[in-house]
This record gives C-alpha cells, sequence and structure tokens, in this order.
C-alpha cells in the first residue's frame, strides 16, 4: 500500500490523530448536514480530506449507523482497500435492511467494488439494468462484469440501452463497440462505430473516439477502421485524426502517402516533421527527406535524421559539416547510446581536417567516449592515427 493511501487508512480507521474540526472550515454549502451524513455527503462530493477529518470527529455512539459504515467503505475504496470496503459497504446494506430501507446508491458503490475485486458474479447481483442505466460510469461497470460473467448477451443489451441513454459519452460507446467486437458482429460495431463518430459534438471527442474504436475494430476490420479516421477527418480535420490515419497508411505498406499526409501537417504541427522525413526517405524520396529533416525542431532529433540520409548516401564529410553547424551543447548531451554517433561525427569531422582540435568535443574527445565492441576497435585506430600525425607534425593526416 502506497504512502499516500496508508495514511488515509490510518486517518479513516483511527481516531486518536484527529482533532475536532471548526464547522467554520465546513463551506456553507453543507449548513444544513451534521454528523455522518455530512461525512457522507463530503465523501460523494469528492472532498475527500475534509470527509477524513469529519469522520475522525464522529462520536463513538454513531458506530452502528448504516451511513457511517457506508462512509468507511468509501473511504477505503479512496484508500484502494477494496476487501475492508467490501465488508463496510455490506455492512451499511444489513443495517438498512434491517429497517426495510435499500439504497440503489449503495447497491452502485458494492458493485463498482466487487469489480475492483473481480467478483463478477457479485457485481451483476448487486445491479439491474434499470439502476445500472442511469449514469454511464455505472453502465460501463455492469457491462464489464456481465462479459466477465459470461452473461455477453445481457452485456449486449445492456450497452445498447446504455448508449442510448448516454449517446455522447465516449467511453461508454466504446464499451459497446468492444461487446460488439467480442460477439463476433464486427459489420454492426463498425456501423454503430460511424453513426457515433458522425454524431459526436466536439472535436476533441470525435478524434478520441476515433481513435479508441479504430484500435478495436483495425484487427478484424481494416478497411471499415480507417474509414472511421475519414469520417473524422471530414467532420473537423482534427490533426491527431489525420495523423492517426498517416499511421494506419504507413501500416498498409504506403510510406509515400503518408509522408505525406504528416508533411501536410507539420508546417502547423512541427511535431510531425520528423516522421514526415522519415517517411520520405523509406519511400525513396531522399531529398524531400532530407529537406523535411532539417525542420524537425528537437536539434538532436534534427542532426540525427538528417546525418542518416548523409551517411547512407556516402556523403561523410558533410555529417562533419552538419555537425559544426549544431552548437556545443547539443555535442555535449551526447550520451553512452550515442555512441555511433559521436563516433560519426568524429569521423566526419577528421575527414574534413579538424584532426587538431583538442578538448571533449573535438574528433579525439568524441572517439574517447566510444565503449561499444563494435566500435571501439576503429575509434582506437583513428585516435592513434591522429596522436601519430601531431607527434610527427604533420600538415595533412588522411583518414580515408
Amino acid at each position: 500500500m502506497g504512502l499516500r493511501r496508508t495514511l488515509l487508512w490510518l486517518f479513516v480507521f483511527s481516531t486518536s490523530v484527529s482533532q475536532a474540526i471548526p464547522r467554520s472550515e465546513i463551506p456553507e454549502l453543507y449548513d444544513d448536514l451534521d454528523g455522518s451524513e455530512l461525512a457522507l455527503r463530503l465523501v460523494l462530493d469528492g472532498k475527500i480530506a475534509l470527509a477524513q477529518r469529519v469522520h475522525a470527529d464522529l462520536p463513538s455512539d454513531q458506530g452502528s449507523s448504516a451511513t457511517l459504515a457506508r462512509v468507511r467503505g468509501l473511504l477505503a475504496e479512496e484508500a484502494g482497500d477494496l476487501r475492508v470496503a467490501e465488508r463496510e459497504l455490506a455492512l451499511a446494506a444489513m443495517r438498512l435492511s434491517s429497517v426495510g430501507r435499500a439504497s440503489e446508491e449503495l447497491s452502485v458503490e458494492r458493485s463498482r467494488v466487487a469489480s475492483g475485486l473481480q467478483k463478477w458474479s457479485e457485481c451483476v447481483r448487486l445491479l439491474t439494468p434499470s439502476v445500472a442505466i442511469k449514469k454511464a460510469e455505472t453502465a460501463i461497470t455492469y457491462i464489464r462484469c456481465l462479459a466477465a460473467a459470461g452473461e455477453k448477451q445481457s452485456a449486449f443489451d445492456v450497452s445498447a440501452q446504455a448508449a442510448r441513454a448516454h449517446p455522447q459519452n465516449v467511453a461508454l460507446i466504446r464499451e459497446r463497440v468492444a461487446i460488439l467486437v467480442m460477439l463476433d458482429l464486427v459489420q454492426t460495431a463498425a456501423r454503430e462505430a460511424r453513426l457515433a463518430v458522425q454524431q459526436m459534438a466536439k472535436a476533441s471527442d470525435t478524434a478520441t473516439l476515433a481513435f479508441e474504436l479504430y484500435d478495436l475494430i483495425l484487427p478484424r476490420d481494416p478497411r471499415s477502421a480507417q474509414a472511421l479516421l475519414e469520417l473524422a477527418v471530414l467532420r473537423f480535420g482534427d490533426h491527431e485524426v489525420r495523423a492517426k490515419r498517416a499511421q494506419h497508411l504507413f501500416r498498409q505498406h504506403q510510406a509515400l502517402m503518408s509522408a505525406t499526409e504528416f508533411a501536410a501537417l507539420a508546417p502547423s504541427h512541427p511535431q510531425y516533421y520528423l516522421p514526415a522525413s522519415e517517411l520520405s526517405r523509406l519511400a525513396g524520396r531522399d531529398v524531400e527527406g532530407a529537406r523535411l529533416a532539417m525542420m524537425i525542431p528537437d536539434a538532436r532529433d534534427r542532426f540525427r535524421q538528417r546525418a542518416t540520409f548523409d551517411l547512407a548516401s556516402g556523403r561523410i564529410p558533410i555529417v562533419g559539416t552538419l555537425a559544426a553547424s549544431f552548437d556545443r551543447t547539443f555535442l555535449g548531451r551526447l550520451d553512452s547510446q550515442d555512441e555511433d554517433w559521436a563516433y560519426a561525427i568524429a569521423y566526419s569531422r577528421l575527414r574534413t581536417g579538424a584532426w587538431r582540435e583538442q578538448g571533449p568535443l573535438s574528433p579525439s574527445g568524441l572517439l574517447s567516449r566510444v565503449r561499444r565492441p563494435d566500435l571501439l576497435e576503429k575509434s582506437v585506430q583513428l585516435r592513434s592515427r591522429i596522436g601519430d600525425c601531431v607527434s610527427q607534425g604533420a600538415i595533412r593526416c588522411s583518414f580515408e
């Protein structure tokens, strides 16, 4: 149990750490509430720290209260102790039942805890469809419990009711489509997914939903999955949706089309220059790829990508010239994972006549960082050649 949860648990189940809380610290909104009812309302409103203090300040003669047991259960759930939460919430339900009362909210809370404990049948037993679909998050819990308990048809039915009740809830729509895919109703899933994307009111929700439904449907029906992204782009033109579409094109072995999509996005969203450059290289468009590489915002990525083109083309001296154009803080950030680039920069700069330079960022200094077995021998040879040229007072030194 983490430190925060441990402290919370101690606060809930020990009164020795508490001090009386002044009423002035309670928001006016709760002026008509007291005792365990106040603690419960604070918990339900997410004011956990304040609820802990109110709970700890309650007199011991309220210990048999159903409301107090519910408060203890919810605070235990918040602390991550689901077994204590299960026990306390069951106690609250038993106390209500003994006086001929019941609580839908309590049943929902118990089902949520049962789901967290993977007690699927218990989760199902505690809810009914009419109660579950009142809130989207409860419906999702119920649908998952039904599916996990093997009641797939019931999960299908409830997901349909819930989707009609909460047509703009992204998480619930995703759950509905996941159930359809699980039941092998892929075409129905694709049809409902398209309808949901069409009906989303916000661009951000559309993008999120399109991503999630795309991932659900892609393994079974790539064409329908791609159509979802096309539809989302058509509606809002969101750059993240377009980037997802570009990724799909690459997975379909259409590197050039994918590169074109990323390149179109890059001027307004520079993070896409790197994939646009790399995909251009893979598509055989080296000139375009090198041009895009020089627009990559991050200096480290920019150098790596551009140098990749030059090294692949045998233009080793250009890599040295390119390295010299970067500020020295970039070279200073090269780490153990960059030994290949330290070697490449050093070698290329030696080819351009920089062998006399001294210091940690000189060719000799960069070569001294190399420890990788496949590069170490070459590095030692180059450093030895530098030493020979310096000791002989050479005017020129060859590093072919």
